[in-house]
């Protein structure tokens, strides 16, 4: 009986989808960081320009209110005080929005400042999505390709194990063909190429060692029903039958 080939390329299929999804996922986290920072500046702009319209109505106010109480004052009303107050408050409206202003120009600078950072390494995981997953490809590729090698090998071997000078015993290599596809069943389903391959060698040593058609009377489908089922069950057409080439070893 054909070993079974053992492989590693369902695990490595896992840890590449995985590893691709994890790369996706950081890409996504820092483009919608990248976008969210993006509007920050502008936003922290309004909201001081808003600070900085409160603060001079405040201040305002406060004057007309102190304007309108003078006005009906006296002539013994200290009117240098009034101007003083004025002065006063003038002063503390230029130095709050002078505050105000600062503090929008230090915040806003340091939102642009994290929203440029943040698009820069949205850029730079995005670039590194792309080149990883072509990496991740390659190395997929050649595994494949390995396995592939592996398999034909593994195949060759069912039937050269069987060969024995004049001795040959093909039923046995039809045998070890079906045991070798029913033990990797998953591979050979997923990969077409190598199926039809399989199943061309066990067609073609059952038409030359058994010297038959392939159903009703006479045919493969009485001779070696286990052989017929087998390929019957996996797709295999009289007409693949017939265009199969037989092989004689």
């Amino acid at each position: 009986m054909a070993e079974p080939v053992m492989t590693e390329m369902e695990k490595k299929k896992a840890k590449v989808a995985a590893i691709k999804d994890t790369m996706a996922g950081i890409t996504k986290a820092k483009t919608a960081e990248a976008e969210q920072l993006g509007g920050v500046g502008a936003k922290i702009g309004a909201a001081y320009e808003q600070q900085g319209k409160a603060t001079k109505q405040a201040i305002g106010s406060t004057l007309a209110t102190q304007l309108s109480q003078q006005e009906g004052m006296g002539g013994s009303y200290n009117k240098a005080a009034a101007r003083q107050q004025a002065a006063t408050a003038g002063l503390q409206t230029g130095m709050a929005l002078g505050g105000i202003g600062v503090s929008s120009a230090k915040d806003v600078g340091a939102a642009e400042t994290a929203a440029t950072q943040a698009k820069t390494e949205a850029a730079a995981q995005i670039y590194e999505q792309l080149t990883g997953e072509q990496k991740l490809e390659k190395e997929m590729e050649e595994g494949m390709a390995a396995e592939t090698t592996n398999f034909d090998k593994a195949i060759d071997n069912a039937i050269t194990t069987t060969k024995g000078g004049g001795d040959d015993n093909e039923e046995l290599a039809v045998q070890n063909l079906i045991d070798l596809y029913n033990q990797n069943k998953k591979y050979f389903d997923e990969n077409p190429v190598m199926k039809k391959k399989i199943l061309d060698k066990v067609a073609g040593i059952s038409k030359e060692a058994f010297d038959s058609d392939f159903g009703g009377g006479y045919g493969l489908e009485d001779s070696n029903p286990s052989f017929y089922k087998f390929l019957v069950d996996n797709g295999y057409s009289e007409s693949d039958w017939n265009n199969a080439t037989e092989i004689d070893y």
